[in-house]
Parts: C-alpha cells; sequence; structure tokens
C-alpha cells in the first residue's frame, strides 16, 4: 500500500495499523524522521541507484506498531520530481511482490510458504493509495498572501491529484475479480461546512471533495475504488500556516477564532480514529473475510446534505466515512 502524509497524526496512526494488519506499506512524509525512529535497525535507502531519501524499516520488527513491512520515503507533495520518485519506489515494491510471488508459485507443493506478510499489491499492481497528506491554513482571506495559499492547493489538491494520476496504472492491475483496489483521499468536513478565516483551507478540501466524486465516476469498471474521507476536528498535533497582518481589521476576530480552535483541539479525537477508518476504507477488512458493505453518502448532520446530483446517484461501491465528534 501507498500512504502520504506518514510521519504524523492520522497518517502515522494509519500506518501503524496496517503494518500490524501485515501489510507493506510505502509511507511518504516530508520529514521521515519519525518514522526511522519508530522502528530499531532502520537502513537508508542509500546507494543501489535509490534517491528517495527514505527509510527501509526492518531487522526483527520495530516498535510501536512499525516494522520490517514499512518503507518509508522523503516526499513533498509540491515538488513534481518527487512525486515520481515516490511513485518508482512503489513501482518497485511492486515488482518485487511479483517476483517473489512468480518465484513462490514456481516451488514444488511442500516446499514451505513465504513468512512475509501481505504486500499491498494485487495480483500484479498495487492494492491501495492513500491520500493523506495535507496543510492547513488560517488566516483573513483578505489578507493571507496568495503565494501560501498556493501551498495549500498545491498539497491539499494539486500533489494528491499527480500522485493518483502516477499510481492509477498500479492500482488497476493491482484490482482482482474478488475485490477492488482502492484510492482513498482525506479531504475535510469543512469542505461542506466552511468556517471564517479558513477560506483557503476549506476551498482545497472543496475542490479535492468535487475531484474525488468526478473521478469516482471516471474509474468506475476499472476496478479501483474512489473513497473521500472527511474528518472532523481531529488531534493531529499539525500546525497550520497562519498569517496576521499589523493593525488587522480582523484582528480581534481572528483572535477569537483561533482560541476556540485551539481548545475544540486540546478535546478533538486523537488519530487513531481517523486511522480506523482509513484502514477500513483501503480494503484490508476484506483480507480479514468481512465484505464491504455497500452504502449510500448520508448526509451530514445539521441538514443540507449531498447536493441534489450527488443524492440521485446509485450508491457507491463502498460508503464515504466521516469521522465525527
Amino acid at each position: 500500500m501507498a500512504l502520504t502524509g506518514a510521519s504524523r497524526g492520522i497518517g502515522l496512526a494509519t500506518a501503524r495499523a496496517l503494518c500490524a494488519a501485515g501489510y507493506t506499506v510505502v509511507a511518504g512524509a516530508r520529514d521521515v524522521r519519525p518514522l526511522a525512529a519508530a522502528g530499531p535497525g532502520a537502513q537508508p535507502h542509500a546507494g543501489e541507484g535509490d534517491p528517495t531519501g527514505g527509510a527501509a524499516l526492518g531487522g526483527g520488527g520495530g516498535a510501536a506498531g512499525l516494522g520490517a513491512q514499512l518503507h518509508a520515503v522523503k516526499v513533498d507533495l509540491t515538488d513534481g520530481a518527487a512525486l515520481e520518485r515516490f511513485a518508482a519506489a512503489v513501482g518497485r515494491l511492486v515488482d518485487g511482490a511479483a517476483q517473489r510471488r512468480a518465484c513462490s508459485a514456481d516451488r514444488p507443493t511442500g516446499a514451505g510458504g513465504s513468512s512475509e506478510g501481505k504486500t499491498g499489491a494485487g495480483p500484479g499492481g498495487l492494492v491501495a493509495l492513500i491520500n493523506n497528506a495535507g496543510v492547513g491554513a488560517l488566516g483573513a482571506g483578505e489578507e493571507f498572501p496568495l503565494g501560501r495559499a498556493r501551498e495549500v492547493m498545491d498539497t491539499n489538491l494539486w500533489g494528491a491529484a499527480r500522485l493518483a494520476q502516477l499510481l492509477l496504472p498500479l492500482l488497476r492491475a493491482g484490482a482482482a475479480p474478488e475485490r477492488p483496489a482502492y484510492l482513498v483521499n482525506v479531504g475535510s468536513l469543512i469542505a461542506e461546512y466552511p468556517v471564517p478565516f479558513h477560506a483557503y483551507y476549506a476551498a482545497s478540501k472543496g475542490a479535492l471533495r468535487a475531484y474525488t466524486l468526478a473521478l469516482r465516476g471516471e474509474l468506475a469498471g476499472h476496478g479501483v475504488a474512489v473513497v473521500l474521507l472527511e474528518p472532523g476536528d481531529v488531534a493531529t498535533g499539525t500546525t497550520p500556516l497562519q498569517h496576521t497582518a499589523a493593525g488587522s481589521p480582523y484582528g480581534a476576530a481572528f483572535a477569537r477564532v483561533r482560541g476556540a480552535r485551539t481548545a475544540k483541539m486540546a478535546a478533538a479525537p486523537r488519530p487513531a480514529a481517523g486511522a480506523r477508518r482509513a484502514v477500513r476504507a483501503a480494503g484490508p477488512g476484506a483480507a480479514g473475510g468481512r465484505a464491504h458493505r455497500e452504502e449510500g453518502r448520508r448526509a451530514a448532520a445539521g441538514g443540507g446534505g449531498a447536493p441534489a446530483a450527488a443524492r440521485a446517484r446509485p450508491a457507491p461501491a463502498t460508503a464515504d466515512r466521516r469521522l465525527r465528534r
């Protein structure tokens, strides 16, 4: 499986859960040190032509649920070349898994099975991509520098979209007759309920939501289930980009919103709750014998619900899941 934003919050908790389930995970992050620190015996990918700048966590298993099944890869979603290197690292892992399966199939009966865990690869491809990486933005829409707003959009929308472009061929190849491959985009409930001083963050997640719903229709019939995960408040420990202009007419209101946000984050659910939903969305439940339920999208509490066009569509093969307080 491939996962971004894996060094903290929901991403790190998801990496732990996937590894605990026996999956091999290519985990991308701008800073891979938290991932490397979680696994004793981490070996850098240096040499052998691997430019990822990450670490392969091996050597008898790792602490905190990260062990030999996790490969940490340094990636910045705003850097096109870094995204291509990340996709190449995923491709090498998938190719290696296919070769091992071929060798295992050639063994005579009774030669013994492989002791390695599930590879996160399908018949000849990738089981799941979880686009979890994201960055927040807090500030007045009038004053927030557009250069920083573009960074938010580049990370939350364009980075996820580019990675999907690079890995969709592997996802199609990873689908099997009994179950699809999964493309999971982690959005935010703010896409449906924008709040003041989060204009650019809300815009980026709203765009990701629309992109994901459109992509679901395109990939129907191609063996790839597209899932939108829209968490509410989660105590991820991340800090959004912030901007406050000196003498701003919004100063008092912004201070109230920022204070309220700090208080809500202190009381918000831990990342493990989001990780459980991400793991279910990516399909490991099927490997454990649980069938994926067909559910329609449910309207968000408080009214409004989905747009008429979305409500009128047939229920998707897998539900959108939201974290709620």
